[in-house]
């Protein structure tokens, strides 16, 4: 029996490009579980010193549940780890949730441009600026 090896195609680059982003409870999760491996504890370890039950703890980790706020800045506290640690988003906030961070398309001679970076202010304000320009026509 000869195997074949599947070949990447533009197809699959394309869509692998594409695939949905991982939701916020498996990133928690996976952060949540680095930080508790880190710092060489359990999940029982991690209820003792954050006054949390060990089922919600195994439910986080799982990426079943998401801690509220006060449960969380709990574990940042006792892993010893700044919040935006475990939960990247709550730095970063973007403008919405799970889209794409580009999207451009073509209509004619026109085009709709969708952004949602995270970018410095002063480059920000340059494709402001661009904007406005291409709007007034000057």
């Amino acid at each position: 029996m000869t195997s074949k090896k599947s070949k990447a195609t533009p197809a699959r680059a394309m869509a692998s490009a594409m695939a949905p982003k991982p939701s916020l409870r498996e990133e928690f999760a996976r952060n949540l579980y680095r930080a508790i491996q880190k710092r060489g504890w359990t999940q029982t370890d991690l209820a003792r010193h954050t006054g949390i039950g060990r089922d919600s703890i195994s439910h986080y980790i799982a990426g079943r549940n998401m801690p509220g706020p006060v449960n969380a800045k709990r574990i940042a506290d006792a892993l010893n780890v700044p919040l935006e640690q475990i939960m990247p988003w709550i730095a970063m906030n973007p403008i919405t949730g799970d889209t794409p961070d580009m999207e451009f398309k073509m209509i004619g001679d026109k085009a709709w441009l969708s952004i949602n970076k995270l970018l410095r202010a002063d480059t920000a304000v340059k494709i402001l600026a661009m904007i406005r320009e291409d709007e007034t026509g000057n």
